[in-house]
């Protein structure tokens, strides 16, 4: 068969676009960091990378839920903490105002305490950080107890929603504690209206009422501690799973490099070498190419 020149430079051509496309790929995978960037290019490693980055993706979410029932947990923890301090507070004051020494003048000078204490434990149980309500249930955006200081009577517009987070395959946390696992607020005996009789002992100088609330604030009070160490319980589960979690996200990154990832190395001398290449077919192209008038006249 007789080669033309048409077919010579036709040839040298094609080599020289298919050189070119090389090196662009080469560069293209040492800016980028990847090895594939389209699944056609290797449809076993494309496969293998889609399927990491899929999990990937779906540990990713998992991570975020976490982060969130974190912070749900440990804001709950601390505003328990609070609530437990302050019945504290509230029982310490009805045991020093119960002393059969102390005046009804006296106890009414003392009064004004315990209504500070039923103002801070109200805040405390109404507290709206990090994201809303913490002891509202679903009922995030507003505050969720109420007391009328006429009659003591605690009015919650919450209600008994449990926050679950999916963290896993089949792992669900609940980020919250809503405001009836605090205290059976329809009770005369809860917290808050405890609190309440508390102070109107105190107004009244009656040492009597004053010992009579001292079993309900340490009833409640001893509720807070088991509600601390059900927050405390979670928050190490919490840690637990962020540490497996660390792990598993460190594997699938390994495992996406794996499938994608480029040998810097080798990808440098590949460029090097298909650069020398492409310079040595543009050289013998050149001469193949045929004439043009150009090169006639000159």
């Amino acid at each position: 068969m007789r080669v033309t020149n048409q077919m010579m430079a036709s040839s040298s051509l094609a080599h020289i676009n298919a050189l070119r496309s090389r090196t662009a790929a080469l560069m293209d995978q040492i800016s980028s960091g990847e090895r594939i960037t389209r699944v056609s290019e290797d449809p076993a490693a494309g496969a293998a990378a889609m399927r990491v980055n899929s999990r990937f993706e779906v540990m990713k979410q998992w991570s975020t839920n976490l982060d969130d029932a974190k912070t749900w947990v440990r804001a709950t923890e601390s505003a328990v903490t609070d609530v437990s301090s302050l019945l504290t507070k509230a029982k310490d004051l009805a045991i020093t105002a119960s002393n059969d020494t102390l005046s009804p003048e006296t106890r009414q000078q003392i009064a004004p305490q315990a209504d500070q204490l039923l103002q801070d434990l109200l805040a405390a149980l109404n507290d709206l950080e990090p994201n809303g309500a913490l002891f509202g249930g679903f009922q995030t955006s507003g505050k969720p107890f109420s007391v009328d200081l006429t009659t003591g009577t605690v009015t919650y517009s919450g209600d008994s929603g449990d926050m679950q987070r999916d963290v896993g395959p089949g792992v669900t946390l609940v980020a919250n504690m809503h405001g009836n696992r605090v205290d059976n607020w329809a009770s005369g005996n809860n917290m808050l209206t405890t609190v309440w009789n508390l102070s109107q002992a105190l107004k009244a100088g009656d040492g009597a009422a004053v010992r009579a609330t001292m079993t309900n604030l340490e009833t409640a009070r001893q509720k807070t501690v088991s509600l601390r160490a059900e927050m405390g319980a979670r928050d190490q589960r919490i840690e637990h799973l962020e540490s497996k979690m660390a792990d598993t996200l460190l594997q699938l990154e390994n495992m996406l490099e794996q499938a994608q990832g480029v040998d810097m190395e080798k990808a440098i001398m590949d460029l090097t070498s298909a650069e020398t290449t492409y310079r040595a077919a543009l050289q013998v192209g050149a001469r193949v190419m045929p004439p043009t008038l150009a090169d006639f006249l000159r």
